[in-house]
């Protein structure tokens, strides 16, 4: 596989720093059916892992290599460092998203996020601009002494709630604020955040 020139250390030194402040790393990708999967490192071997990848076995996931050719490569990409929430798992935890390469340290053409790349930089070069965006909108909810599921706010009887935001009536915005907290931890910009129409339905931009 291709190894890393001394000469390119310098540029992981910044994220060597950041791993030491945690106890794990989570190294991830995307598959082919959008799910997250990867492994898990002490944060000790962050260094290695940076400069040389972490190998696995990409015959036992979907849309990989053959058994032939199944000793592959996830290659953190540095740009990608994230901080986990410490109560997600109740470690100090921060994850890389990787490139896939296969056994002889090339792309593996497969990988999801190469498509994507490889796709988007068809579209620059016919003179297209790709623009994506998302509306996350979610319900808070509990479950009632029957067991079933209900809105947080289903004891009021008003429904009109769109941009609530008195103590009183939105008891969602607490929630809203944590949440935009970990998303910032993460390295995530939350724009704003707002009660929707309906019982506990939120809304917010990123």
């Amino acid at each position: 596989m291709e190894r890393v020139e001394p000469q390119e250390i310098p540029k992981y030194e910044t994220y060597l720093e950041l791993t030491k402040k945690v106890d794990f790393i989570l190294l991830q990708f995307t598959d082919l059916l959008g799910y997250l999967k990867g492994r898990t490192i002490p944060a000790e071997q962050a260094k290695e892992a940076l400069m040389e990848g972490v190998t696995f076995d990409g015959s036992s996931m979907i849309g990989g290599a053959t058994i032939e050719d199944s000793d592959m490569i996830m290659k953190p990409d540095p740009t990608t460092f994230t901080v986990c929430p410490h109560y997600f798992y109740d470690k100090s935890v921060a994850s890389f998203i990787c490139d896939i390469k296969g056994p002889d340290g090339k792309q593996f053409e497969d990988d999801s996020r190469y498509i994507l790349r490889t796709a988007m930089e068809r579209m620059l070069t016919e003179g297209y601009q790709a623009t994506a965006a998302a509306e996350l909108e979610f319900y808070l909810v509990k479950r009632n002494e029957q067991g079933e599921v209900e809105p947080v706010e289903n004891h009021i009887i008003d429904k009109q709630r769109y941009f609530d935001n008195s103590p009183g009536r939105d008891v969602t915005e607490s929630y809203r604020m944590e949440l935009s907290t970990v998303l910032s931890t993460m390295g995530i910009t939350v724009e704003r955040q707002h009660h929707e129409v309906g019982s506990a339905q939120n809304e917010i931009t990123v």
